[in-house]
C-alpha cells in the first residue's frame, strides 16, 4: 500500500515511498537506499530516457558531470558528494545531439528550477529535458570550503571514502575511522547563497528522492508527476527495487524539513 495524493506544506504529491535497491552492487555504492541510480536505470532500460545527467567524483572529491548513456555510467554518479556543480552547461551542450531526445536532469532544487525555467522558456534545449528529479538539499559548500570543513574534521579528502550529514557532519576514511564536525561548525563552511534559498525541493520535479523520512539504507521519493510515476513503475516492474508506503510519520519528517529551509531563509 502506498501513500497517494498527499501534501507536503504546500507541495503536492501523487505518492509517497520508501525505496531501496535489490540490486547489492548498487546498495553498496550509494549514499542510502541506492533509489536514484535504480530509478534512472530503470528508466534507461525501459527507453523512457536516452540518457542522464549525474555528478561523479574524482579520488580528491572533485566533482565531474558525466553524460549517463549506460547502467555504469549511472552507477559511476552514486552517493552525495555535497559540493555544488551546475550540470547545465551538460545539458546545453547536447541540445544539437540527435542521439539524445530524452535526457533526465538531477541535481539539488536551485538547479532543478534553473532548468524549469529554460523549459518555459521553449526551444531544442527545453524539448531535451525528459525528466527532472531534484534531491533533498539544506544546503552546499564549495570544494575549497569542503577542504576546509574536512581539515577541521582531521581528515584529508583523499582518505575519505564517504561522507554524511546525521545530526553532525561525518568523514568515513579508508582505514575505517570516522570524524565528525557539529552540524554548527559545519554551518559556518556553506555557500552563502545557500543561506538565502527557500527550497528543500522543488516543486516542478518529476520526482523528489533524499533520505529524510526514511531509515537508515533506505530513501524517501515522491511522486510528484505522472512521468515520476511512470519511472518508479518501470524500477518496481524490472524488479530493481522494493518500495513501500512512506509513513505518515516520514512525510510529517519532509515537511518539517521543507518548512525549515523556508524559515531559515527568512532570518
Amino acid at each position: 500500500m502506498v501513500s497517494t495524493m498527499g501534501r507536503v506544506a504546500d507541495i503536492e504529491f501523487l505518492s509517497a515511498y520508501k525505496i531501496r535497491a535489490i540490486d547489492p552492487n548498487i546498495l553498496n555504492g550509494a549514499q542510502d537506499g541506492g533509489a536514484t541510480t535504480s530509478i534512472l536505470i530503470a528508466g534507461l532500460n525501459a527507453g523512457i530516457i536516452d540518457a542522464a545527467i549525474v555528478v561523479g567524483k574524482d579520488e580528491y572529491w572533485r566533482p565531474n558531470i558525466i553524460l549517463a548513456r549506460t547502467p555504469e555510467d549511472i552507477r559511476r554518479g552514486s552517493g552525495t558528494k555535497y559540493v555544488y556543480v551546475s550540470t547545465i552547461p551538460k545539458l546545453k551542450e547536447i541540445a544539437q545531439n540527435n542521439d539524445i531526445n530524452s535526457v533526465a536532469f538531477i541535481n539539488v532544487p536551485c538547479q532543478v528550477k534553473a532548468v524549469s525555467n529554460i523549459i518555459k522558456a521553449g526551444g531544442k534545449l527545453a524539448s531535451k529535458v525528459g525528466v527532472r528529479i531534484t534531491l533533498f538539499c539544506m544546503h552546499s559548500f564549495t570544494y575549497e570550503s569542503l577542504k576546509k570543513l574536512a581539515e577541521e574534521a582531521g581528515v584529508n579528502l583523499d582518505d575519505t571514502i564517504k561522507m554524511d550529514i546525521k545530526g553532525k557532519f561525518i568523514f568515513y576514511t579508508r582505514d575505517g575511522e570516522k570524524s565528525e564536525v557539529p552540524i554548527a561548525k559545519a554551518e559556518e563552511y556553506i555557500r552563502p547563497p545557500c543561506k538565502k534559498c527557500k527550497d528543500f525541493i522543488y516543486h516542478e520535479s518529476d520526482l523528489a528522492i533524499g533520505s529524510i523520512g526514511t531509515p537508515r539504507g533506505w530513501n524517501t521519493v515522491l511522486v510528484l508527476s505522472d512521468k515520476g510515476k511512470k519511472l518508479v513503475e518501470a524500477a518496481i516492474s524490472q524488479g530493481l527495487i522494493e518500495a513501500e508506503s512512506l509513513s505518515e510519520k516520514g512525510v510529517s519528517i519532509v515537511e518539517k524539513f521543507i518548512k525549515r529551509k523556508r524559515e531559515e531563509a527568512e532570518n
